[in-house]
């Protein structure tokens, strides 16, 4: 069911409310730019794989939730992840199109999924 710009807002703030709940607040952004903050390629591969573990922690939450919009209508939200790794030789538009297509990837393979998009070929 498609929903109207203000049960779609009502969503996206149920959602929202429900990640912090689960312990995505402030420290999300210190997980997700870890790599920035320490150096060593250990560290890199570490701060991916963190990554990847609360973006699939972030799909099966949101995929979870009880959703009601409307006059008691229940919604289910579902996320498509693309996760791609930077390595700091690419262009941020190169690293955005290969998210993308890593999260079309997740699309197009059935939805509420995480793909990890292939390495830069920079």
């Amino acid at each position: 069911m498609p929903l109207d710009e203000e049960n779609g807002i009502r969503v996206l703030v149920q959602v929202a409310c429900e990640l912090l709940q689960f312990g995505f607040g402030s420290g999300l952004k210190r997980r997700l730019v870890g790599v920035e903050q320490q150096s060593g390629f250990q560290r890199d591969l570490d701060a991916f794989a963190d990554a990847i573990d609360v973006g699939t922690r972030i799909r099966e939450v949101t995929s979870s939730l009880p959703l009601t919009v409307g006059d008691g209508v229940n919604v289910r939200l579902t996320v498509s992840i693309g996760a791609v790794e930077w390595d700091r030789i690419e262009t941020p538009e190169q690293l955005d199109r290969r998210a993308t297509i890593a999260m079309n990837g997740a699309q197009v393979n059935g939805g509420n999924r995480l793909e990890v998009g292939a390495p830069c070929e920079g």
